[in-house]
């Protein structure tokens, strides 16, 4: 049984709904204060996949990391489902946390004396659960990467080591999955490569998808793109690019 879909976790096993209403963000060096966001507005259906485009310096990784709990906003409200990431004690931030908000950065998804196998056994481990080695090679192989499961991130490429950061979400199954400029570095047939693993993420777990990019690649296969200027979103409703059916969430067989 997987940790998205335990009874036992408090979560049910959906996509999360994320809600950022009239959210200022500002950071302080000493005398000097930068408004990074100013009022921003955000609403995002459960299971839906948005992509969060704009300038660099607009405030997109400010918006994913309130929205991870790794900050807390200068005012205003981040909801996750029920939860208010401003309000909430630390107890319930870290629960969230670690049972429902995964996230995938550009870099540095991984434990780097680790390998592969042994980083989604640690990532599960760190959700209250537990993964064999069977099932977190079986995450792998979804990806396409059973053949390096024993290898470490310096023994990889780019995108392989994209692919096992989403291997990772794979494996822990969160109800919202962050991720930020991950095709940034890659060349295109690699960057495509990564995105095509993210559909087959998103065909295997029901889950919220927010991603920060600057790639049109990236917008083209979102359901929604909300561009953020000043600090503030203007969204644009469309259909993404036409893919093939999403097939029904399947447990990974993570032991929880």
């Amino acid at each position: 049984m997987t940790a998205a879909s335990n009874p036992s976790s408090g979560w049910p096993a959906r996509g999360a709904s994320v809600r950022v209403h009239d959210v200022f963000h500002v950071y302080r060096d000493g005398p000097v204060e930068t408004v990074a966001l100013r009022g921003l507005d955000l609403s995002v259906d459960p299971g839906e996949y948005v992509a969060i485009m704009g300038r660099s310096g607009s405030g997109k990784s400010t918006l994913l990391n309130l929205l991870a709990g790794g900050d807390r906003p200068t005012a205003g409200a981040v909801v996750v489902d029920d939860v208010d990431l401003a309000k909430a004690d630390e107890r319930v931030r870290a629960r969230l946390r670690g049972r429902a908000i995964g996230s995938v950065f550009q870099a540095d998804n991984l434990v780097g004396f680790l390998d592969l196998v042994e980083n989604l056994r640690l990532a599960a481990s760190l959700t209250g659960a537990s993964l064999t080695e069977g099932q977190a090679t079986a995450a792998l192989e979804r990806l396409g990467l059973g053949a390096v499961a024993r290898r470490r991130p310096a023994q990889l490429s780019g995108g392989e080591q994209q692919r096992a950061a989403l291997a990772m979400v794979l494996a822990i199954q969160p109800r919202l999955m962050l991720a930020d400029e991950i095709t940034g570095e890659l060349d295109r047939a690699t960057a495509t490569v990564v995105l095509d693993a993210i559909d087959v993420v998103r065909g295997t777990v029901e889950m919220t998808l927010i991603v920060a990019t600057h790639d049109a690649a990236v917008a083209d296969r979102a359901d929604r793109v909300a561009e953020i200027r000043d600090g503030r979103a203007a969204t644009s409703r469309r259909e993404a690019t036409p893919k093939s059916p999403r097939e029904p969430p399947r447990p990974v067989g993570v032991g929880g």
